[in-house]
């Protein structure tokens, strides 16, 4: 008989301030002032292969900017290996 492979559970997506350590979710993400947004053709021009990704720039609570890559196709978060950490959300 084979022993069961144990799989890690997935963490939700979180962004992290480098400044302030403040951790975001998904939900509190989208709720911060977003600065810019840096379209698939600009973030493209530095690539050099095929990525539908955009760069969306929020401003933290501390007055941080914070930079997440996200999908072209989807939501900011959706991208769980984007810029944003997936670091243990504050309680």
């Amino acid at each position: 008989m084979e022993a069961a492979v144990a799989t890690p559970a997935t963490s939700p997506w979180s962004k992290t301030c480098a400044c302030c350590n403040r951790t975001y979710l998904a939900g509190a993400w989208a709720t911060l002032e977003l600065v810019q947004t840096v379209p698939v053709s600009a973030v493209q021009r530095h690539l050099s292969v095929p990525a539908p990704w955009r760069v969306e720039v929020r401003r933290c609570a501390c007055g941080a900017k914070l930079a997440v890559r996200s999908s072209a196709m989807g939501a900011a978060g959706a991208d769980r290996n984007a810029t944003g950490s997936r670091g243990r959300a504050r309680a």
